[in-house]
């Protein structure tokens, strides 16, 4: 199965990602590029989501979770090219919930991966 190596070999997934703060399409871009597999199918669900933007962020969600289930990696044995784009679709449906909680005051990368590992300090804090 097709994995996306962290950008930081030190850290691991939230850490890994929050020095360089790498946006999710271009993620999603480099992993296919290393895999091999054509852009085509990211361009189409970026067009989606693009156009559900424009349209809402009700749309947005609904449009976010219907793109989620038709790339879920289970859904689709046997075809890795989905797991980086179910990947990007997951990282910005984190985005998009964390705005419409309204934690968030800026689009910054770093802001959604900070708070993301404050929550996860948190949780593993915890008895």
């Amino acid at each position: 199965m097709l994995r996306v190596a962290p950008l930081d070999q030190g850290a691991t997934g939230v850490e890994a990602r929050s020095s360089q703060a790498v946006p999710p399409r271009e993620e999603a871009v480099r992993a296919l590029q290393e895999g091999g597999f054509p852009l085509g199918l990211l361009d189409q669900i970026d067009l989606q989501v693009q156009e559900a933007r424009a349209n809402g962020e009700d749309a947005l969600a609904t449009t976010l979770k219907k793109c989620m289930i038709q790339m879920h990696p289970d859904r689709n044995p046997g075809r890795e090219e989905v797991v980086p784009i179910f990947k990007y679709l997951r990282r910005l449906r984190v985005e998009q919930n964390l705005f419409k909680r309204g934690r968030m005051e800026e689009s910054s990368k770093k802001s959604v991966l900070s708070k993301l590992r404050k929550k996860q300090r948190r949780v593993s804090a915890e008895p």
